[in-house]
Parts: C-alpha cells; sequence; structure tokens
C-alpha cells in the first residue's frame, strides 16, 4: 500500500499546474454551461463562448496528459518493466489521439474563417 501511496504522489506531482488549471476552467465551463439560463440570463452568446472554451479546454487536456504520462514513464528505475511501458502505451496513445483531434480541429477552424471571409466579401 505504501508502494501505492508513493507512486500516486509521484504522479500528482508530475503532473504540469497548467494541468489543473484546464481542468478548473472546463469544470467550471460545464457548470456554467448546466446554469446557463439562471447565470447568463441577458447574455445569449454565453453558450456558444462557454462551449468553445471548453473545447479547448478539452484539446489542451489531451496533451498535457500524454506529457504527464511520458514524465512518468521516464521516471521509471527500470526502463524495460511492464509499467514503464504501460504508461510509454498510455502516451503513445493519447498523443496519437491528440494529434488526430487537432488537425480536425484546425480544418474546422480554417472552414470557420473561410466561412467568416465569404460572408464579409458577400455584404
Amino acid at each position: 500500500m505504501e508502494r501505492l501511496l508513493n507512486f500516486a504522489g509521484l504522479v500528482v506531482r508530475l503532473v504540469p499546474a497548467l494541468l489543473w488549471w484546464v481542468v478548473a476552467v472546463g469544470i467550471g465551463c460545464f457548470l456554467n454551461l448546466l446554469l446557463l439560463n439562471e447565470v447568463w440570463p441577458n447574455t445569449p452568446k454565453a453558450g456558444p463562448v462557454l462551449v468553445g472554451l471548453m473545447a479547448i479546454c478539452g484539446l489542451l487536456m489531451l496533451w498535457l496528459v500524454a506529457r504527464t504520462a511520458n514524465q512518468v514513464a521516464q521516471s521509471f528505475p527500470y526502463q524495460g518493466s511492464i509499467w514503464c511501458l504501460l504508461w510509454r502505451l498510455i502516451a503513445i496513445g493519447s498523443y496519437t489521439v491528440a494529434i488526430v483531434i487537432s488537425l480536425f480541429a484546425g480544418v474546422f477552424v480554417l472552414f470557420a474563417i473561410g466561412e467568416v471571409v465569404f460572408y464579409i466579401l458577400q455584404q
């Protein structure tokens, strides 16, 4: 049990401070979306802004979790152990998902910018 607690303490120490901020902002946005009509009754654009901010937090969280998993894998004394390989697998999977979602988000942003430019040029 002591080894497990030491390992959990190591993981918590390796988590970057930015990840804690991203989680806090994401939870705050989620709670604001749940109480949108009560908290933001006179702000009709609050919903899309909160959804966009939550999407940004989700994207950042993927990258930061992958970085944390990579740092945890590097902290093992025996680099060939099964636990080290498991954390490396988590890091590789997280980086892969983060890259794919980032590419989709980039394409979405490019289409959104193109649509705004097309709308401006038509007026």
